[in-house]
């Protein structure tokens, strides 16, 4: 309500300064919507109470083939853009994608009116390929592909904490 009716001009300074006040609530908002449904949640709790064992079971394995599938998604994504960038062969666009698909993330599911940022979700890609067995990937490409290969995956493992932040990824237990 702080914010109904209120306009600014973003010319001048003031004007910016509110403006960006507004984005870091909106992202403050944003990040709290993500954990309403956390396993740490009340609505986890609770719904652990709700459900017998065939039930959680049934669900864990829903849940569990919705990220897969989500993974296999993104993967495809990132590797057509691989094959643009590095024009792969045939055999080494598959073993790429086996070896990024043996990383299951642990994925966020998407919340309701969650946008997609596919910059993030090429770079969780790009953090998963730095996860890969290096010994399989160097023998999967010739050695010029390699680089632009490693190149990437350390800008997706350097990009880990924006990641996390983007809400792509189940927060880690502690």
């Amino acid at each position: 309500l702080a914010y109904t009716g209120v306009s600014v001009n973003i010319r001048d300074r003031e004007g910016q300064q509110k403006w960006n006040r507004f984005q870091q609530d909106v992202q403050r908002c944003r990040r709290r919507l993500l954990t309403l449904f956390d396993e740490s949640s009340l609505f986890a709790a609770a719904l652990a109470t709700v459900l017998d064992d065939g039930q959680r079971e049934a669900l864990a394995t829903e849940i569990a083939a919705r990220r897969s599938f989500r993974w296999q998604a993104l993967v495809a994504s990132a590797m057509l853009r691989l094959d643009d960038a590095l024009a792969l062969s045939q055999a080494q666009h598959d073993e790429i994608e086996r070896l990024l698909l043996g990383r299951d993330p642990p994925l966020r599911l998407d919340p309701p009116g969650r946008q997609r940022n596919e910059q993030a979700e090429q770079m969780l890609v790009f953090m998963q390929l730095a996860e890969v067995d290096q010994a399989a990937l160097t023998a999967a490409v010739d050695p010029d592909r390699w680089k632009t290969l490693l190149t990437l995956a350390n800008q997706g493992r350097s990009m880990r904490s924006w990641i996390e932040g983007q809400g792509l990824l189940e927060p880690r237990r502690k």
